[in-house]
């Protein structure tokens, strides 16, 4: 399961509380998450893959400039779709 979205919406904190983990988290318009990050998550026998990404939106004074962003968020995407995709 990859989320993204915007800096500050509450990706690494919703994965935080799957977890039960402490994730690192971004504050105000700058993000603390620069690669895409897997975290296991079980549930009822089932193994959930959730990988953390980058925020958008932080246009080029965050961490990580759109272009990055977005490059990374594709990277992630083409690499999950030659392991076999995403369900």
């Amino acid at each position: 399961i990859v989320v993204f979205g915007q800096s500050g919406q509450g990706k690494s904190a919703m994965i935080s509380l799957l977890t039960g983990k402490t994730v690192p988290i971004g504050t105000h318009a700058i993000g603390e998450t620069f690669e895409s990050t897997p975290y296991v998550v079980m549930h009822n026998g089932i193994e959930y893959v959730f990988y953390d990404t980058c925020g958008l939106g932080e246009a080029d004074s965050g961490k990580v400039t759109s272009r990055e962003a977005l490059t990374n968020l594709m990277a992630l995407l083409s690499k999950l779709k030659k392991e076999g995709g995403v369900n």
